[in-house]
């Protein structure tokens, strides 16, 4: 019996997000504690660090997206004043620290010169193990397709048995579920909106996320077409991101395989920064990591492999 329960695949070929101007680098007011590994699992250290923010702040709905990945726990505070966060981050000393909560933006690269591709000879379907459909490619627009199985034929081969109801999670600027050529197979799943502003919950208003969603899973365009996507909207509506929609993303996605521990699942996040937080990088290695466990040996074919594109949130290029 397939074990397999989640993949992950960190995509970094599509876009980057890069660091803004200096002076919007940051979400104002807004801040991410951490707790030293030895109070990560000690919770009644953290009632009593969440009652003092609380205390300060005078609104316990300032404290947003508590994390623990591990050893690796904290949380983030929103709408704080100067004052108040020089009386916490020498209260809260202690027991952690804080940083700011970082501000990225998408930056989609500017198209090339397109390189001429020859005709490709058509033959029989590539396959192994019957583990295609072998539909026709059109050429003019798929050729991509025709080279990810190993044959330059017209003909694409694409996973069937492997990807059948696999929930496949796509951390994003959201996914346009409407899109005939999804076939109903997108569910908007998670927001972690609404900050930074401007922000429509669940929808895709640039544009990447329905594009990286169709990349995957679309009927005519996509590598596996029979797949569930599941949207979460984890950019704004103009392609910004912080270090706390980041991480709200992971911990809805862990919560959701948490209560489905039998699901197979992919998170995609065609994302990558330079490394300028490095509780973020460290959160994201234990992510990658916990969900490579999770691989059994019976998800021995390419397709089942956990496939790590690049170091986190590191820009990479894959053919």
């Amino acid at each position: 019996m397939n074990t397999l329960k989640a993949l992950l695949i960190l995509a970094c070929a599509c876009l980057a997000l890069a660091q803004v101007n200096p002076k919007d680098t940051v979400v104002p007011g807004s801040y991410m504690f951490a707790f030293s590994a030895k109070y990560a699992s000690d919770n009644t250290t953290k009632q009593r660090v969440y009652a003092t923010v609380t205390q300060t702040l005078k609104n316990s709905a300032a404290i947003r997206n508590e994390y623990t990945f591990g050893t690796i726990s904290g949380f983030f505070l929103f709408d704080v004043s100067a004052d108040q966060y020089k009386v916490l981050n020498t209260s809260l000393a202690p027991y952690g620290g804080f940083q700011p909560n970082t501000m990225f933006q998408l930056v989609l690269p500017s198209p090339g010169p397109v390189t001429p591709i020859r005709a490709p000879v058509v033959g029989k379907p590539n396959c192994l193990k019957k583990r295609c459909c072998g539909r026709v490619v059109n050429w003019a627009n798929n050729y991509n397709l025709d080279w990810l199985d190993g044959k330059r034929d017209g003909i694409y081969c694409s996973p069937t048995e492997e990807c059948d109801k696999v929930d496949v999670f796509v951390l994003d600027t959201g996914v346009q579920n409407t899109h005939p050529d999804f076939l109903g197979r997108v569910v908007a799943t998670y927001d972690c909106g609404p900050i930074p502003a401007p922000w429509t919950a669940l929808v895709d208003i640039v544009g990447h996320g329905t594009h990286v969603a169709g990349t995957i899973g679309s009927e005519t365009y996509g590598m596996t077409p029979n797949v569930n996507i599941r949207s979460v909207k984890v950019l704004n509506d103009v392609g910004f991101g912080t270090d706390s929609t980041i991480i709200c993303g992971y911990i809805n996605v862990y919560n959701w395989l948490q209560a489905n521990p039998t699901k197979r699942a992919i998170i995609n996040m065609s994302l990558g920064y330079g490394g300028l937080n490095p509780l973020l990088n460290a959160i994201t290695s234990w992510f990658a990591t916990y969900f490579s466990s999770r691989i059994s040996e019976s998800a021995s074919t390419s397709w089942r492999q956990a496939r790590v594109c690049c170091p986190p949130f590191q820009l990479a290029s894959q053919a």
